[in-house]
C-alpha cells in the first residue's frame, strides 16, 4: 500500500554530533489516570519514527514515507526504527545523538508496523498501526487502524544541548486516558484513526 503523503522535517545545516550528547526516549501508552467504565485488556501501537526539530533550522528536508510500513532512515535527529508500544508501564524508544543546539519540537509518527519492529506481538500486527481489545458496558470491543498519523509536539521550554548540557531524557505518553475512553464511547466509523489523532504528551528532563 503506497501513500501519497509527504512528511516535512527540518534539520540543521551544520554541526555534527559531539561525543557524549544523547537524548534517551521512554515510551508509554497511558499515564496513571484511572479508567472509568472502559477496560483495556490489550493494546499495541506502532511508533514508526521520532524526530527532533531544531529551533533555528537552516536547511529544509523533505522525507517521503513511501510504503507506510517500511523502516525510515535514522540520523542524529531521527529514530527510524519502529517500536511497538504495549500496556507495559514504560519502554525504551531508542536514543537521539544530536549536535549541540536548541530543539523546539518533537515529531511522533504513527504508521503500520513491519516484521522487524521492536516489540512486535507474536502474530497479527504486521501492517497495523493500532490494535486495542477490551470491555465496555459489559460488551467486548476490538479496534484497529492502519493509519499514518504525524504529531508535532512543542518542547517548551526548548531542549538545549551543549558541551555543558550533554544528557537529556524525553518521556512520551501516547494517549490520555480520559480522551481515549471518551473516543471509545463515541464509537462510529474510523474509530481507530480517531484514537491516533490525539496529541501525545511529553515530559523533558535534563
Amino acid at each position: 500500500m503506497k501513500i501519497g503523503w509527504i512528511s516535512l522535517g527540518i534539520l540543521m545545516g551544520c554541526g555534527g554530533h559531539e561525543a557524549g550528547i544523547q537524548v534517551d526516549i521512554q515510551l508509554s501508552a497511558f499515564g496513571g489516570t484511572p479508567w472509568d467504565e472502559v477496560q483495556v485488556d490489550t493494546l499495541h501501537v506502532n511508533v514508526g519514527a521520532l524526530e527532533l526539530v531544531p529551533c533555528a533550522p537552516t536547511v529544509w528536508r523533505f522525507s517521503l514515507l513511501g510504503r507506510a510500513y517500511a523502516h525510515s532512515k535514522s540520523s542524529p535527529l531521527r529514530i527510524g526504527v519502529p517500536h511497538v508500544v504495549s500496556l507495559e508501564p514504560q519502554q525504551s524508544g531508542g536514543q537521539f545523538l544530536p549536535p549541540p543546539g536548541d530543539y523546539c519540537a518533537l515529531l511522533v509518527i504513527f504508521k503500520p508496523a513491519d516484521a522487524d519492529a521492536v516489540g512486535l506481538p507474536q502474530a497479527g500486527f504486521v501492517g497495523r498501526t493500532l490494535a486495542v481489545q477490551g470491555q465496555m458496558n459489559a460488551s467486548v470491543f476490538e479496534v484497529t487502524s492502519e493509519a499514518v498519523q504525524v504529531h508535532r509536539i512543542p518542547l517548551d521550554p526548548p531542549l538545549r544541548l551543549s558541551s555543558e548540557a550533554r544528557q537529556a531524557a524525553i518521556e512520551i505518553e501516547l494517549f490520555e486516558v480520559q480522551r481515549f475512553s471518551q473516543t471509545l464511547r463515541e464509537a462510529g466509523e474510523g474509530l481507530g484513526d480517531k484514537l491516533l489523532s490525539a496529541l501525545p504528551k511529553v515530559k523533558l528532563s535534563q
